[in-house]
């Protein structure tokens, strides 16, 4: 028959099946396509017609996916500044940024709040580079356009377009600094950053989590492009800067998540131990990981307080000293014939004339260290100097255009330091440039190089010691996050510095307070054990 009264049900089924292959699509249509709901409506016209009941069974199963998402998941006093960051955005429809350290959680917070708003938020991460189409394409994944593989950049954004002014998303940028050009670019335009202001402008509520960097590569972009961020300032509605630590009780929380098994003692040696690391709410991570892999190599299901004991002590704790003195290590070499003894092809040099080259041997003396190289750049930046004129001014001051040159040497840094001060200052008093207020500024007060930069006292000697002074209040800090104060300290510098406070002694001081840190940290992760 043509038209039979009626069909075998196993006949109905596979039909369905074979139909249910395009059901990805059909859920794309539906969250994508607004015409598809207007006239008589799905549920009358029963579409599709293999899942009549698609819509209604969507809604139902949206809380509990919700509360799967949900379940588990620690909501840190950090992670609720965010989650308050991104309702606020939500609620008034603007742009608002959030910035935060890394490997603090922000990124995880955001993820997870986006998740338990599905159909009303977004989370993209900014891809790194400074091209148009990786950028859209990345928006495109996360708004579930697609890949885009075939397509032009403009094409890929005039569909993103399309989704963004047409619905009610917020649109949620994770590693938001990517927004910025990228290094090297001298006359970079922010042309990302463009494109988000003008979603703003249309009333996409845009939320930024970013790093520091997103506030370094806006002065950058500042000094460098001509772009002025009084257009981005004016937008922003909200700036949520988050702390740069977490509390005990919250990185406790934190561990519990992801080592659930494991008793109080342990995770509070867990929360002391990413006090102290690096790598923070990472350490935590690597440590539960480390465990589980060495539960599993033993054929258990379940990491024991004996396999977390293991995990601090054989290879996190390891790992992080040796990380730690590898990146204090990582310094430009002066040179291979430094190394190797080889001729010195430096200008004027008295080597050319069979006699002993003055730098060969000698280099942390007479080049300047990584760290100096570094400073002039910062000073370079601060000043509002391109290349051009960085190389320039070097080459007016010392003689040379670039600051790995062999014969650049301590004092001449001070001297640059001094002229690049002046640029500053005068493009200060001109309107040009904003002084800085970061703490760490190149440039803080007004004659500050020209009057400390005597021939006695050298930019090395000062920045040495600046930075000896914040590494040792850096292990200060950590002592005290395991319990021993600034009493405790004091009593080790007395006992090993003997009431002097020369260079010597802090070096002294310094490596105590290391000792100290190391015994401590093995401490708590022996106190697992028991």
């Amino acid at each position: 028959m043509k038209h039979p009264v009626a069909y075998p049900v196993e006949r109905v089924i596979a039909l369905c099946r074979e139909a249910s292959d395009s059901l990805e699509k059909d859920i794309s249509k539906l969250c994508l396509d607004p015409q598809l709901l207007i006239g008589k409506g799905i549920a009358e016209t029963g579409w599709p017609w293999y899942f009549p009941k698609l819509v209604s069974t969507l809604r139902e199963y949206m809380p509990r996916w919700i509360a799967e998402r949900h379940a588990g998941t620690v909501v840190t006093a950090l992670g609720q500044k965010v989650h308050d960051a991104l309702d606020y955005t939500q609620q008034s429809r603007t742009m608002t940024l959030v910035v935060g350290d890394a490997r603090v959680g922000k990124s995880f917070s955001a993820h997870s709040w986006c998740e338990q708003h599905p159909g009303q938020a977004r989370f993209v991460e900014v891809p790194p580079g400074n091209d148009d189409k990786s950028f859209f394409r990345a928006l495109a994944r996360g708004l579930g356009l697609g890949n885009f593989q075939q397509y032009k950049a403009v094409e890929i954004r005039e569909r993103v377009e399309s989704v963004l002014l047409s619905g009610d998303l917020l649109l949620c940028l994770d590693e938001a600094h990517r927004l910025w050009p990228e290094v090297n670019l001298w006359r970079g335009f922010p042309k990302r950053l463009n494109w988000v202001m003008s979603m703003a402008n249309h009333g996409v509520p845009i939320c930024l989590i970013g790093t520091p960097q997103f506030i370094e590569r806006q002065k950058a972009s500042d000094q460098t492009s001509g772009w002025n961020s009084a257009q981005f300032m004016g937008r922003l509605s909200h700036y949520e800067p988050l702390p740069r630590e977490l509390e005990l009780d919250d990185l406790m929380a934190v561990a519990r998540s992801v080592l659930p098994e494991a008793d109080t003692r342990t995770l509070r040696a867990l929360a002391a131990y990413a006090r102290t690391s690096a790598r923070y709410l990472a350490a935590i991570d690597a440590i539960a990981k480390r465990a589980r892999y060495i539960a599993g190599r033993d054929g258990r299901l379940t990491a024991t307080t004996d396999d977390v004991r293991m995990a601090m002590q054989q290879s996190v704790i390891p790992a992080d000293s040796k990380l730690v003195a590898a990146l204090k290590s990582v310094e430009k070499p002066a040179g291979r014939q430094s190394r190797r003894g080889g001729r010195c092809h430096a200008r004027n040099c008295s080597a050319r004339s069979g006699q002993p080259c003055s730098f060969l041997g000698t280099p942390s003396r007479l080049m300047l260290s990584r760290r100096q190289q570094i400073l002039l750049k910062r000073a370079q930046r601060e000043a509002g100097l391109n290349d051009a004129e960085y190389r320039d001014a070097l080459e007016t001051v010392s003689g040379c255009r670039s600051s790995t040159d062999p014969r650049m040497m301590d004092r001449h840094c001070d001297v640059v330091l001094a002229y690049f001060e002046a640029i500053h200052w005068r493009k200060v008093d001109n309107g040009e440039l904003r002084p800085s207020g970061r703490a760490d500024a190149v440039f803080r007060q007004r004659g500050y190089w020209a009057g400390k930069n005597t021939s006695q006292e050298t930019s090395r000697d000062r920045y040495t010691g600046t930075n000896l002074g914040r590494e040792i209040a850096a292990l200060e800090t950590s002592l005290s996050g395991l319990g021993f104060g600034a009493g405790y300290c004091a009593t080790i510098r007395e006992k090993v510095t003997h009431g002097r406070a020369d260079a010597h002694a802090q070096h002294l001081y310094k490596a105590a307070l290391e000792r100290t840190l190391r015994a401590k940290q093995n401490r708590f992760s022996e106190q697992v054990a028991r």
